[in-house]
């Protein structure tokens, strides 16, 4: 298996992560906006860094832009696999997508007659309401604590994360091994209570890989803070 970051390193938006199993399945984990930049950023999300019909499942823990917003952009390269998300993650994304299109246009419209006085030429926004609307068909929702097939060899389980309205915990489930994403400011951090539910049934060296990189709040660490919370959690 390997993992790509192609976003959100180094920098807190476009959060995209390739993760290629040994089967050849390619999972994107997250399809974030890069923003704050402007028009700066524009290079930056039309430059993917893979093709989007080699992508077999796209898997988003939650609807902020910085995290979703280039699923429209996707369909209009020709991405047509499935979506994956929780229901509340899916209905945010139908209004956030066509509100970012409103946007992106507002922006190019802005930027294309500074262009035109320049004798430059034009843009075309990334994606329009009608892209934003049609991809909503390639989507699937799965509820909280439900252990959902991506694709041979890959599971996935959400977990409520508390970072905003349907947002999730990760934990991804691949032939080769498991991988646990969460957001991390307000998400994974502190919500014991989460990663005990993923942490039951598990051995020490398991645990060990889901906590790793993860802060916590206060002076404990993350496996002192989780055994508390395993103790705690019912049949545990």
């Amino acid at each position: 298996m390997t993992i790509q970051f192609l976003g959100a390193a180094g920098e807190v938006t476009g959060s995209k992560h390739l993760i290629t199993t040994e089967n050849g399945k390619k999972i994107l984990l997250d399809c974030g906006m890069f923003q704050g930049k402007g028009m700066e950023t524009d290079a930056d999300n039309r430059n993917l860094g893979f093709d989007p019909q080699d992508i077999d499942a796209v898997i988003l823990s939650h609807a902020h832009i910085d995290h979703s917003g280039l699923i429209p952009y996707l369909w209009t390269q020709g991405f047509r696999g499935d979506v994956v998300c929780t229901p509340a993650t899916r209905d945010l994304c139908a209004l956030m997508f066509v509100d970012t299109a409103y946007i992106l246009a507002q922006d190019v419209r802005w930027y294309n007659k500074k262009m035109a006085r320049l004798h430059k030429p034009a843009i075309t926004p990334l994606f329009d309401a009608n892209h934003a609307q049609r991809c909503m068909k390639l989507f699937i929702t799965v509820d909280y604590e439900h252990r959902y097939k991506v694709c041979d060899g890959v599971f996935v389980t959400f977990i409520n994360s508390g970072h905003m309205l349907g947002s999730a915990i990760v934990n991804l489930e691949i032939q080769d091994g498991v991988i646990t994403y969460c957001k991390i400011n307000n998400g994974c951090k502190g919500n014991t209570n989460g990663l005990a539910k993923l942490a039951v049934g598990r051995n020490a060296e398991e645990v060990a890989a889901m906590l790793s990189g993860i802060p916590c709040r206060g002076d404990t660490s993350c496996p002192d803070q989780l055994a508390r919370a395993i103790r705690s959690y019912p049949n545990n």
